[in-house]
């Protein structure tokens, strides 16, 4: 009979070996995902506004958790099936960086900044409020995102290396 001592020790055992994260980094995203559905049942009051050309975006603080939800389980089942093809770890590593730093920048952006900028009362000076440049948040929204999207092409590059590799090397063992 098996102890629960003995039992615990095997459960922390196996989930360490599932849960390899300096091996397996995209095990990240599945814990951002969790993260994400979480945060998404905390009430905000705030969102996202993007403004491009003539169009302005506004998305719910709420949606954009639901969808990291939905992208980081996608990206994390993706790396799951395709995780014996790729060839390397670090290329891994830099696409869970790249992917999740710019993500959690750009959602504590969202969540903690007050965007709305009033003007002095009508008895102040209105020439101290124009000499102060407010931050330009869509620049930094796009560079974010240009990041993040970027970073996306990594796995594909670590994917067809890794399938390179391997027919390579299947073929010259062959014959």
């Amino acid at each position: 009979m098996i102890s629960f001592e003995e039992l615990s020790i095997l459960a922390s055992v196996k989930l360490y070996r599932f849960l390899n994260i300096k091996q397996r980094p995209f095990e990240l995203f599945g814990f951002a995902a969790v993260v994400c559905f979480i945060a998404a049942f905390i009430p905000f009051e705030n969102s996202l506004d993007i403004n491009l050309h003539d169009t302005y975006f506004v998305i719910a603080a709420r949606n954009f958790c639901f969808l990291g939800t939905i992208v980081f389980l996608f990206i994390w089942c993706a790396y799951l099936f395709a995780n014996r093809f790729m060839l390397s770890v670090t290329l891994a590593w830099f696409h869970v960086i790249t992917t999740l730093v710019p993500l959690a920048i750009l959602l504590i952006i969202t969540v903690t900044q007050d965007f709305s900028v009033t003007p002095p009362g009508r008895y102040y000076s209105f020439h101290e409020f124009e000499e102060k440049t407010p931050v330009n948040w869509n620049n930094i929204y796009a560079m974010l995102l240009i990041i993040i999207l970027l970073s996306q092409i990594v796995p594909l590059i670590n994917l067809i290396a890794g399938l390179i590799k391997k027919t390579f090397v299947k073929r010259h063992t062959q014959g």
